[in-house]
Formats: structure tokens, C-alpha cells, sequence
């Protein structure tokens, strides 16, 4: 959205730019504004040092990376790991969370498949670290560094499948907490 606003905002700048550099005639020859000029000049550096300024500080923040994998197992059985790089200095919230917790647990949720039936429910592999907010006096349960999330599913015949769905996540870091992001997947069983 802002690299839209950031190219609307300069496409009408450009149609100005013949308006910085004016050139006038008089007496047969060219010569240019000393005071016009360099008065417009910096306009245009100011216009051009605000633009990249915007540019550079609205950079989306992707601290955690995820990437699923499938390994078949026996009896038409798989499992499907999703594994996330966390940036340092950031976490995920767990998607076991105390009563009183306030942070967004992670959700692992796939759409209906009647080929595809799960075997229990998502675990996490990884340090679970428990943090309390000082201010809040709330306790929650998050992942630093790496988490793997692992379901098991076992398809009812041995055709293939395909396996849709979504895994939400809360980012968090000391000072500042994002939205519930969604990490959207679909797994091909076969």
C-alpha cells in the first residue's frame, strides 16, 4: 500500500519537474534564474530526501519465516511439519496460553477434506519459555529463535489428497506486538 502511495505521490511530482529547471529567453540567448533555480532546487531535493526517507521506513517487517514439510509414514499415515525462523530479539505465541493470557495462541486449522482424517492434535517442538508482563501482571507461554509445528494425518485410501489450510501467529517482541499474521499452506498427500 505505501510503495502505491509513494508511486502516486511521485508520478504527480514529475509532471512538475520541467517547473524546477526553468529556462528564459531574453535578448537571444538562455540563461537560467539564479535565485528561481536554486530556491527550486531545493524543493526537489527536499521532495526527493522526503520520498526515499518514507521509502526506507516503510519497510515490512517479516521476522518469522515459515516453510512447511511432508514425510509418509505407514498406513497412509504423514506427517506434516511447519518449521519457523524467528528473527532475534522476537517470539510466537504458543498455542498453549494460560486462563488469564491475553496474547493471540497460535491455531493450526485445516478445511474439511473427507479423504483426510487428523490423528490428534498439532504439537509444538521447541523451547517454550514462559514471560510475564510486568504492567499487566499476565503470564504467557512463547517460542524463540525456532518452533516446529507438527500434525499427524492419515488418508482414508490410497488416493491422493490435497490438504488446505491456514496456521495463525502472533509476533511479538519486548516493545511492540503485530497484528495475528496468517501463514496460509496446502499439502498434496499422494
Amino acid at each position: 500500500m505505501f510503495a502505491q502511495l509513494d508511486a502516486l505521490f511521485l508520478s504527480s511530482w514529475y509532471s512538475y519537474i520541467p517547473w524546477v529547471i526553468k529556462v528564459r529567453t531574453q535578448s537571444s540567448s538562455a540563461h537560467f534564474e539564479p535565485n528561481s533555480l536554486l530556491l527550486r532546487m531545493k524543493y526537489l531535493f527536499i521532495l526527493l530526501f522526503a520520498s526515499a526517507f518514507n521509502a526506507a521506513s516503510s519497510q515490512i517487517l517479516t521476522p518469522v519465516k515459515w516453510q512447511h514439510t511432508i514425510s509418509k509414514g505407514a498406513d497412509n499415515t504423514y506427517k506434516i511439519t511447519f518449521k519457523a525462523a524467528i528473527q532475534p530479539t522476537w517470539h510466537v505465541y504458543s498455542q498453549i496460553q494460560p486462563k488469564n493470557a491475553i496474547a493471540q495462541p497460535l491455531l493450526l486449522s485445516f478445511n474439511k477434506n473427507p479423504q483426510v482424517v487428523l490423528q490428534g492434535k498439532s504439537r509444538e517442538v521447541g523451547k517454550l519459555v514462559e514471560g510475564f508482563d510486568k504492567t499487566t501482571k499476565i503470564r504467557d507461554y512463547h517460542n524463540s529463535k525456532t518452533l516446529e509445528v507438527v500434525q499427524l494425518v492419515r488418508l482414508k485410501n490410497t488416493s491422493k489428497a490435497t490438504l488446505p489450510g491456514v496456521l495463525t501467529y502472533q509476533k511479538c517482541k519486548s516493545v511492540q506486538c503485530r497484528a495475528p499474521e496468517d501463514y496460509e499452506f496446502s499439502v498434496s498427500l499422494n
